[in-house]
């Protein structure tokens, strides 16, 4: 092993692993397609200004470009009009720059074998490296944990501290061996590593996994990652850009025709891009061709308005909320869904009242219901909005007023998307409802303007995303469109830290299940959620586990026509050790049909090794038992709505004359089950049924149904 690297990998691979940047929000920004040249600078020659066999054009993050000169050993400082601003010397054929996020610079210093860091101004602060260690051509980077990453023409990719100590090397012998000739490297805003191996790009992950190789180049001298982490590859010998997306789709190609043998490029923020022209000793700028703004015209509404700034939000009164107590402080996604709603010409509540963040604020909170962790509604769960209510509230004003229908469109997890389907939904007038800071603040993006979106924030005075307190960034969205059919939906929710699993009527997990998405909590006490788009109907399973002393867990059911059904529950957990509660559930998008039941599990003739009946029976009898469990307590149930296969129970209070059962720890759980019995003759099994069904609703209305298998018996083998 070469003796720069005789450190412990071992300890060093954990220090690499504390590094690794993690991205947890998407930059906001469409990638442009196009490409015009708008300026070149630089004329043959050593003078300051002048350029000579230049090979790299370097933005850094003071807006300067900083251009590599192989012959004349230098590195020439400019403004982006190509103004000359300095000149560093003590070079020998310098070829790539780089830059962490103090603003020091790296330069690949080829001819001395060195990497040599700069502060800003130019001074030096320190060089590593020599003949054994990188010989040759050198590409360097330094990625967004501020560690230092080269490459060298034969075949070697390092990582080095910023004070150039090794920190780690892949492959035999301490060295990740790519194969070929290496002529770059950059990494991107994730950690994942680019490198010009052999005329194509080879793409590795953090811990230098090859993941992804894309491209046929002909000499190809550099790549570079910009802010929107999408990758420009210098196709040198085609004189010519080639723009794609992190994962190697083409984006668009540009310069055939201007540029005579390309080396280095740089991309600015404002998405402009300066290329070393080598052979003609110029910079080119080309710049995006950027469409004109756009911009729906969405009112704007404030939460802090004072008309409804100091009124309740979501029972906030009733439980903790992280944001406060009023919408004014927490009314952020309820105002935003106000000004969507608005936009769409539903501008009325079904009562009549104008759409607003007061309205809808009283039209989610109504049938509330509250444990000791918090409340849900049918448009709030534990202080967070629940989306789908803006369908209900749409479908419901459209029953009155004949008004726009609108439904979510959200069919991935919803930080699943990209900069273009927001700006398509935009030109398509539908306007999309952005989580623009990590702590739950949201805001509605009415237009596009060059590389942001025109928002209307409901808090802050800000109308652009790329404008202070925000960077540009969205952590989530929230798609809705104009519609006039189907809001068939299933929501389970509950609070972090508990996670949240479901699987579907066929068996398919929560991510095989297609229109499912996932939300988690950014928050320790914010919610975790699986939604389910236009679902097959049948039994769901969900499983919570948790280590809350309270574990509350709530269901959101729409029919199609918008129809809601939800129900709350909580599990007390006195141990607080970790639990996992076992929820079914039967849906149904029918309109006609109640669309959400609980999954009972039903025991016929539990005193009965085999469960038999007597087809066309007059007098034989049937017990059938509803078993209780840890998330049901069967002897909540109504009485008088329990059927087996469409008949009653023939048991009746002596006093009240009604239906009643007997409660029974049958299955020797230590929980309380309901038995019922019934008549054969009430009953519709016929001589080839094979199962049975037990169906009714508990004292708070919410529908059970339960199945168990059943042999029936012929008349004839057995008397009456």
């Amino acid at each position: 092993m070469n003796r720069l690297f005789n450190v412990s990998i071992t300890i060093i691979s954990v220090l690499f692993a504390l590094f690794i940047f993690v991205n947890s929000g998407r930059v906001l920004a469409a990638s442009y397609t196009s490409y015009s040249m708008t300026d070149s600078w630089g004329t043959l020659g050593d003078a300051d200004g002048q350029l000579n066999y230049p090979v790299d054009a370097f933005v850094d993050h003071l807006g300067r470009v900083l251009v590599a000169e192989n012959v004349n050993n230098r590195i020439q400082v400019f403004t982006k009009q190509g103004v000359h601003l300095a000149t560093w010397g003590g070079f020998t054929a310098p070829e790539k720059i780089a830059q962490d996020s103090f603003n020091n610079i790296y330069i690949a210093d080829t001819n001395k074998f060195r990497i040599v860091k700069l502060t800003k101004d130019g001074e030096f602060i320190t060089s590593w490296g020599d003949n054994s260690l990188l010989p040759r051509g050198i590409g360097i980077a330094v990625g967004p944990d501020n560690f230092v990453y080269a490459v060298h023409a034969v075949n070697n990719l390092y990582k080095f501290y910023p004070d150039g100590r090794p920190v780690i090397a892949w492959g035999d012998n301490g060295i990740l061996n790519i194969g070929g000739t290496l002529e770059a490297v950059r990494v991107d805003s994730a950690g994942y590593i680019y490198v010009i191996a052999d005329d194509h790009v080879v793409k590795f992950s953090p811990q230098g996994v090859r993941v992804a190789q894309w491209g046929e180049f002909t000499w190809a001298q550099d790549i570079f990652i910009d802010h929107r982490d999408d990758v420009f590859v210098t196709n040198t010998n085609k004189g010519r850009v080639e723009k794609y997306t992190k994962d190697g789709q083409l984006i668009t190609t540009f310069g055939e025709g201007i540029l005579n043998t390309p080396h280095g490029t740089g991309v600015s923020l404002d998405g402009s891009v300066y290329v070393a022209d080598t052979r003609n000793n110029r910079i080119v700028v080309f710049k995006p061709d950027i469409p004109p703004p756009f911009t729906l015209h969405v009112p704007l509404l404030k939460q802090t308005d004072v008309r409804w700034a100091n009124t309740e939000y979501d029972h906030a009164k009733s439980q903790q909320l992280a944001c406060g107590k009023t919408i004014g402080e927490c009314g952020c996604a309820v105002t935003s869904l106000a000004m969507m709603l608005n936009y769409h010409g539903i501008t009325k509540d079904p009562e009549g009242n104008a759409t607003s963040p007061a309205t809808l604020n009283n039209y989610f909170n109504k049938n509330t219901q509250c444990v000791s962790s918090g409340c849900i509604s049918q448009g709030y769960s534990f202080g967070d909005v629940v989306w789908s209510a803006a369908d209900r509230y749409s479908a419901e004003v459209n029953r009155v007023f004949g008004t726009q229908k609108i439904v979510s469109l959200n069919s991935a997890q919803d930080t699943q998307w990209s900069p273009e389907e927001v700006t398509d939904d935009i030109k398509n007038n539908n306007p999309v409802i952005l989580k623009v800071k990590q702590n739950e603040h949201w805001a509605i993006a009415t237009g596009t303007d060059q590389d942001t979106f025109v928002i209307n924030d409901p808090l802050l005075n800000i109308d652009r995303l790329n404008t202070p307190p925000y960077t540009n960034v969205s952590y989530a969205v929230r798609r809705f469109k104009k519609t006039s059919s189907d809001f068939s939906l299933l929501e389970f929710v509950t609070k972090s830290p508990s996670t949240i699993t479901i699987i579907d009527p066929i068996g398919r997990k929560t991510d095989e299940i297609p229109n499912a998405y996932v939300s988690n909590a950014q928050t320790p006490t914010g919610s975790n959620k699986i939604t389910v788009g236009t679902p097959m109907s049948g039994t769901y399973k969900v499983t919570i586990t948790s280590s809350n002393s309270a574990i509350p867990f709530a269901v959101y059911a729409s029919n199609k026509e918008g129809g809601l059904k939800f129900k709350l529950y909580e599990t007390q957990n006195k141990n607080q050790k970790k639990i996992t509660t076992s929820y079914s559930f039967i849906y149904d998008p029918n309109p006609s049909v109640d669309q959400l039941k609980i999954g009972a599990h039903v025991d016929i003739d539990p005193y009965a090794n085999l469960n038999i009946g007597f087809c066309k029976s007059q007098i034989s009898m049937v017990p059938v038992a509803l078993l209780s469990s840890i998330t049901f307590d069967a002897t909540q149930v109504n009485d008088t709505t329990v059927l087996f296969e469409g008949g009653k129970t023939f048991l009746r209070n002596p006093l009240t004359k009604q239906p009643y059962h007997l409660t029974q720890d049958v299955n020797k759980d230590g929980k309380s089950d309901a038995v019922f019995f019934f008549l054969m003759k009430d009953i519709r099994l016929q001589c080839s049924s094979n199962k049975g069904t037990l169906t009714g609703k508990m004292k708070d209305g919410m529908s059970f149904e339960g199945s168990d298998s059943i042999r029936m018996i012929p008349r004839s083998k057995h008397t009456n």
